[in-house]
């Protein structure tokens, strides 16, 4: 069993849960088009997969969850972009949440690879 508490991707998704519950401003308007939900749930989904399966002996069942949390990524950028589209002010409100999502990506691409590495 692996230490997830110690990998970088998964305190980034920590610190992308924490972003997405202190939304400002927004809060009122992304409940009013019910998005709010669905963020945080996207945002729960990231570190909570990788904690799964970090849980798995097995690198491709541990590889399968962190696809799962990039998906979950892949699923916030697109409601931010949604967001962006609405009828209310957002002027670079999520311009740090979309910063830490690439980069939250990029880890979970990183330690995907490390995975199949170690595998080879």
């Amino acid at each position: 069993m692996r230490n997830f508490k110690k990998l970088p991707a998964w305190q980034k998704g920590m610190d992308i849960v924490a972003m997405v519950y202190q939304l400002g401003d927004s809060s009122a308007e992304l409940m009013k088009y019910r998005l709010a939900d669905q963020l945080q749930q996207a945002a729960v989904a990231i570190p909570s997969n990788i904690a799964i399966g970090s849980s798995h002996e097995n690198d491709n069942d541990y590889r399968a969850f962190l696809r799962i949390s990039l998906g979950a990524c892949f699923q916030l950028e697109t409601l931010l972009l949604v967001i962006e589209k609405l009828p209310f002010n957002t002027e670079g409100e999520f311009k740090d949440l979309f910063g830490a999502v690439e980069e939250e990506k990029k880890l979970l691409m990183a330690l995907m690879r490390q995975l199949i590495l170690r595998g080879a």
